[in-house]
Parts: C-alpha cells; structure tokens; sequence
C-alpha cells in the first residue's frame, strides 16, 4: 500500500494555498491541475508542496481575466508546467487592468470635479473656472436647449462623433457667440481628443478667463444680452449640469461665458 502521509490532502492544499477545495476540484476537472497521487483503493487526491504556488497563480490568473482554459497552453506534460509563460502573459495582463484602472480613476475625479463645481455655483451668484483645457465639437443647430429638437440633434452629433472616432467626453449644451451684430447657436459637444484639424468647427477652452454660474432655462436670452450689453462678451457656452442628486429628464443648467 502506497504511503501518502508525505503529500497533501485537497483539503490540505486548499488551507495552504487559499484556493477554495470546490475551485481545485473544478481546476482538476477542467484539465490544469493534476493530483501527484490518487489513492487507488478510495479514490482520494493527493498533492505535493510544489502544487501550493502553481494553483495560487491559477486563481490569480483567474481574478484578472485570464481564461483558464488557456492553462492547457502552459501544461508541457503531466508534470512539467511552463511558469515562465504563465507568469509573463499574467503580468501583460494586469499591466492592461492598471491602465483601465488608471482610466476609470480619472474618469471618476473629473465627475467628482463636476459635482463640486455643481455645488459651488448652487453656493455663489458665479465662479472663475481655473486650468480649463476642455474641447469642445459644435454642430449647426438652432433651437431651444432641451427640447426634443435638441436631444435629437444630440443623439445625431453623438453618432458623428462615433463615425469618426472621436470619443464622447459626458457634457454637452450650446454654444452662443456674438458675430457680424448677430448672434449665432450651435450644439456643443465635448470630446477628450484635442481638436486640430480646421475642417471641423470647435472651440478650445484652453488657459480661457471663464466664470460660471448656473442658469434656468427660461433666463438664457435676457442673461445672454445683459451680458454682452454691460461686459461686452460676445462668448457663451450653456451645458448641461452633472450634479448630485443627478436630473436625468431635466438637467440644470450651467453657464459659462469667457471673459476678454
């Protein structure tokens, strides 16, 4: 009768390892992880100490994505496993996860930044916007913001943007300036890509002296006067609020007119 006293129980390398005993079961059914003995008379597993790291780095490889049936790549024979591989192809992909994280933090910091700019107009009359470097794509429109010919020339110019790889960048309203003693309206959409290219109409918020406040919708045409009337700005930008608690139907409204 074989002498197992030396190797692991799967209970045993599951206390060790940390990897729970039905995942270990499903790692052997599967075909990446094979016992070093098997107890011929009840059927029983058992493992040596060298199994404790390589189940550790299935589980691992687990938690970040990598599929496991990918495991049957590394396994050279039944006892031979290419760490090597495992290892770099693990470690390119938690260098993919870090940049997403990387991303997804700063798309949170700015929503942050907007809820506390949000809060900030609630609590002043207006607001100097500092270390703007926002772009901004505009489109032919002419209409009340939030009307339903505005959301739908939204879902359009969103489209564009789609259609030439541009990437949305979760604000949008209207752009108002003062030209030729006429005044001219345009959808504005923020993307994250700089806007270089002369064919397309935009405006780059980049080092502006802009002030913000927030505004009703019914206000936007005598603010807009008064304005250019006392202070001469003949530039406006009017866009939708990112706030908390957030308007899903009914957003407010921030306005932000750039100074000379």
């Amino acid at each position: 009768m074989a002498d197992f006293q030396h190797f692991l129980t799967i209970g045993q390398l599951s206390k060790f390892s940390g990897i729970h005993v039905k995942a270990l079961r499903y790692y052997e059914k599967i075909g990446i992880l094979s016992p070093s003995h098997i107890n011929q008379d009840n059927g029983y597993r058992y493992y040596s100490h060298s199994h404790i790291p390589y189940v550790a780095l299935i589980k691992m490889c687990a938690d970040y994505g990598l599929p496991l049936k990918d495991f049957n790549n590394y396994i050279l024979d039944a006892d031979t496993i290419d760490m090597s591989k495992i290892i770099q192809e693990a470690r390119e992909k938690i260098t993919q996860i870090e940049k997403q994280v990387d991303k997804d933090k700063a798309y949170l910091q700015n929503l942050h930044d907007q809820l506390l700019l949000s809060d900030q107009l609630d609590k002043t009359h207006k607001s100097h916007l500092q270390d703007q470097n926002d772009d901004f794509l505009l489109f032919d429109f002419q209409g009340k913001i939030l009307s339903a010919n505005y959301h739908q020339q939204a879902r359009q110019a969103l489209l564009k943007l789609e259609e030439q790889g541009l990437q949305y960048d979760n604000r949008l309203g209207c752009y108002y300036t003062y030209q030729n003693e006429t005044w001219q309206q345009y959808l504005a959409i923020k993307v994250k890509e700089c806007l270089s290219q002369p064919e397309r109409l935009s405006i780059c918020l980049n080092q502006k002296h802009i002030h913000a406040e927030h505004i009703h919708q019914d206000q936007i045409d005598q603010r807009l006067k008064q304005l250019h009337r006392d202070k001469g700005i003949q530039n406006f930008l009017i866009l939708e609020t990112f706030e908390n608690p957030y308007h899903l139907r009914l957003p407010h409204l921030e306005l932000r007119y750039i100074m000379v």
